[in-house]
C-alpha cells in the first residue's frame, strides 16, 4: 500500500480512484464493510481503491475529546487498512486551520482539484467541513455536481450494539477483550521493543519477556492469556498489564510469561502482542510464594483455554 502524506504528493500521485474516507481507528468489522464497499466500486469502475485517513483524531484537533484514548496508533491503523488490500492511502495531517475549512472546499479542493476521484465511500455517520457541521448526504450532494458517485455504508451492528470505535474503547477499558475483538473482527494488540527487566520471574519459576509498548495501552490492567508474535515464530503465553502492587511498583509494565517454550529475545527486538482472553484482575499478594501460587493457576486456566480454541484470530494480523 502506497502511503501519502501531503496534498502536494497526493496531486503526483493520482489517480486515487474510488476513496474511502474517515478516521479507521481500530479497523473494526463496520470500517471493512466500508472498505469492502470500495474495492467493490472501484472494480466495477476498473479504478483503484483508497483511503483518506486522519491524524491526528478530529475531536482531539476540535477540542471534543482532548483526553481521547486511540485503539492503536497511526502505524497500526496503517498495517491493519493494506491488510484489507486497499491500494493507497492519503494520510491527512490534521491541524486547526485545516479544521476551519467549509465543505464545499474540501469537496471542490481537495476531493475534486487534487485527487480527482472518481468515487467516495463514507460510513452514515461520516462528518466533515468546518465544526464537523456537514454529513454524507451533504457530500453526495457536493459531489452529484461532479457527477462523482458517493457511497454511504450504514452502521454494523452485532449481537444489537452499533459496531464503533468508542463502543469497542469502553469494552477495552473495561477488561472485556473477547467482546471487543469480535466487534474489532481481530484480536487487540499491542507492539513494543523487548527490554532488560530484573529477573524476578525467572527466579520464581515463570520467566517473562518484558516489553516497553509503542503506544498507549487502553486494555485494563489485568492478567490475560496472549499470543506473541516474536518476529520469528507465533507463540502462547500470558500476559501481566500493570502495576505489580506485590512489588510497590506504581508505573504499569507489560510482560509476558511463554508457554511450553524457553525463548530468549534479545532486547530492542520488536514483538507483538495479541490479547485474547481475560484471567484475572491485578492483585497484591503477600509474598512471592503467594504470586507464584497464583502465576501457576493462571497459566493452567490459559492452557485449558488454548486447549479449546482452534482459530483465535486472523493469521497475518
Amino acid at each position: 500500500m502506497k502511503k501519502v502524506y501531503t496534498l502536494k504528493k497526493a496531486r503526483e500521485n493520482r489517480p486515487w480512484g474510488v476513496m474511502a474516507i474517515g478516521v479507521f481507528d481500530g479497523v473494526h468489522l463496520g470500517h471493512r464493510d466500508i472498505l469492502k464497499t470500495t474495492r467493490e466500486l472501484a472494480r466495477k469502475m476498473k479504478t483503484v481503491a483508497s483511503v483518506m485517513t486522519f491524524h491526528p483524531h478530529p475531536d482531539v484537533v476540535l477540542g471534543k475529546r482532548l483526553s481521547l484514548q486511540l485503539i492503536c496508533s497511526l502505524e497500526e491503523r496503517l498495517r491493519l487498512l493494506e491488510h484489507e488490500h486497499v491500494e493507497k492511502c492519503l494520510i491527512m495531517v490534521l491541524d486547526k486551520e485545516f479544521s476551519l475549512t467549509p465543505p464545499e472546499r474540501f469537496v471542490n479542493n481537495i476531493l475534486v482539484e487534487v485527487l480527482g476521484v472518481s468515487g467516495v465511500v463514507v460510513g452514515e455517520n461520516f462528518r466533515f467541513g468546518r465544526d464537523a457541521a456537514a454529513d454524507a448526504f451533504v457530500l453526495r450532494e457536493l459531489l452529484k455536481e461532479h457527477r462523482v458517485p458517493v457511497e454511504i455504508v450504514p452502521r454494523k451492528a452485532l449481537d444489537g450494539e452499533v459496531i464503533s470505535s468508542s463502543y469497542i474503547r469502553q469494552r477495552l477499558s473495561s477488561g472485556h477483550v473477547e467482546v471487543a475483538n469480535r466487534y474489532l473482527g481481530h484480536a487487540y494488540s499491542v507492539t513494543g521493543a523487548v527490554v532488560q527487566g530484573r529477573g524476578l520471574g525467572k527466579r520464581i519459576g515463570f520467566p517473562t519477556v518484558n516489553i516497553k509498548p509503542f503506544w498507549r495501552v487502553i486494555l485494563l490492567e489485568g492478567v490475560y492469556a496472549v499470543r506473541m508474535w516474536t518476529g520469528e515464530a507465533l507463540v502462547d503465553g500470558v500476559a501481566h498489564w500493570g502495576r505489580r502492587p506485590t512489588l510497590n511498583e506504581d508505573t504499569p509494565v507489560l510482560e509476558v510469561h511463554v508457554l511450553r517454550e524457553s525463548l530468549n529475545i534479545p532486547p530492542e527486538r520488536k514483538v507483538r502482542v495479541y490479547f485474547l482472553h481475560w484471567l484475572r484482575e491485578v492483585q497484591r499478594f503477600p509474598s512471592l510464594e503467594a504470586l507464584k501460587n497464583q502465576i501457576t493457576q493462571d497459566v493452567e486456566k490459559a492452557e485449558k483455554y488454548f486447549a479449546g480454541v482452534e482459530k483465535v484470530f486472523e493469521p497475518g494480523m
